[in-house]
């Protein structure tokens, strides 16, 4: 039978019995954070999501090997339990506050709502529950962390590579002795640390850009434990689980992350150059869309620079309020990590000799990049036009 559904008689006021009612609006809360963790297509396989209330409480779950997402809700008291495919989450989902109900007949839910005031249907087969994976267990220790490690993870999956296949670079690396979070895609490092692990030695977990869902609950402390070969984070009424990778190598990062007695030359960023700053940078000419290089020189000034090509004259951005400290140096680099290091909130950046690594730390987070080296620089002779930070409006 067709999950996509087709109108039923349905009149205001009827309800189906053994019947399950939720919110449109819990549903397509639901709907985005597993979209958010990859869960709705994958390889041709479709998606599901199974509803189970029991005692008042009624839980969405969605998964496959890598990602498991849980949301539970409150529940009229009484048992239901149904897997569907995922399609019902797209058709039956909603803004409004308003319910849909559900009956389970035979081996089909029918599913009933109003769209405003016009009545709608629809009818999903059932799937077995063999023809999805367990649920994972419920961990046994927890540590609680404060809201911003979810922000953190977050930040890490940023930081992966997925496509490696060499180190485990899709995964990252939750280290248990310093708190600490550390992910690399090879062209770019962040460590993190200062948080709160129920186990001992480092783990490996594979993991989803789902933590950058804003429907998951960020006003209250989270949870984090391990059951089996899985990590999962509790946040409200959010269980997030991420398998475990047991036999994948995570390169060892403390070996790149530059010392500071490593570093020729550094600069403060002053908080409203970096806002000047990142509201330009992606703006600034370039001549290579690969590597996007700017040249950063710190000599009298701090200043930024970029051309579209060789022979063009170069737009300047001079950072009137930012100090420089240690040698005079002149290198290129990516714009973009510059600028991720700046929307990190990363104020201490640091060089090293020859235009070698490069990396922006605070007392709990290290990010780290490698520069383009100190030849094709740009000279302060070759530009055209000149913005300086204490001049702008805003910055």
């Amino acid at each position: 039978m067709c999950p996509c559904g087709f109108l039923l008689p349905i009149h205001k006021g009827e309800t189906l019995p053994s019947s399950l009612t939720v919110r449109r609006c819990d549903l397509q809360r639901f709907l985005k954070v597993i979209r958010g963790a990859g869960l709705l297509s994958r390889k041709g396989i479709p998606a599901w999501v199974s509803l189970d209330a029991s005692s008042g409480v009624l839980r969405l779950r969605a998964a496959n090997t890598q990602v498991e997402v849980q949301l539970q809700l409150e529940a009229a008291d009484s048992a239901f339990e149904a897997i569907v495919d995922a399609e019902f989450l797209k058709i039956c989902s909603g803004k409004e506050a308003s319910s849909v109900t559900l009956s389970l007949a035979d081996d089909e839910v029918t599913a009933s709502w109003f769209d405003a005031d016009v009545p709608r249907a629809a009818r999903f087969v059932l799937r077995s529950s063999d023809s999805v994976p367990p649920a994972v267990a419920a961990p046994e220790i927890l540590a609680t962390n404060e809201p911003h490690l979810l922000e953190a993870l977050r930040e890490a999956q940023a930081t992966t590579d997925p496509g490696a296949s060499r180190f485990a670079l899709a995964c990252v690396q939750l280290r248990s002795a310093e708190g600490r979070i550390a992910a690399t895609d090879s062209r770019q490092l962040l460590v993190q640390r200062g948080y709160q692990f129920p186990w001992a030695g480092d783990r490996l977990m594979q993991i989803t850009p789902v933590f950058g869902a804003q429907e998951i609950d960020r006003s209250q402390d989270v949870q984090i434990g391990e059951a089996g070969n899985w990590i999962a984070v509790q946040a409200g009424p959010w269980r997030i689980a991420h398998a475990v990778e047991v036999e994948g190598r995570f390169p060892n990062v403390d070996l790149v992350i530059p010392s500071p007695s490593s570093l020729v030359s550094s600069m403060s960023v002053e908080t409203g150059d970096a806002r000047f700053v990142l509201e330009r940078l992606d703006k600034l000419p370039c001549s290579d869309t690969l590597h996007e290089p700017v040249t950063v020189e710190l000599n009298g000034s701090v200043a930024i620079r970029s051309r579209q090509e060789e022979s063009a004259a170069a737009v300047e951005l001079v950072l009137s309020r930012t100090q420089r400290n240690g040698n005079e140096c002149r290198l290129q680099m990516d714009r973009r990590y510059l600028g991720r290091a700046l929307k990190l909130g990363l104020r201490e950046v640091g060089f090293t000799a020859g235009g070698g690594p490069c990396v922006a730390r605070d007392a709990q987070r290290d990010y780290v990049w490698m520069g383009l080296g100190q030849e094709n620089t740009i000279s302060a002779a070759d530009v055209g036009d000149r913005l300086l930070s204490e001049e702008s409006v805003g910055g």
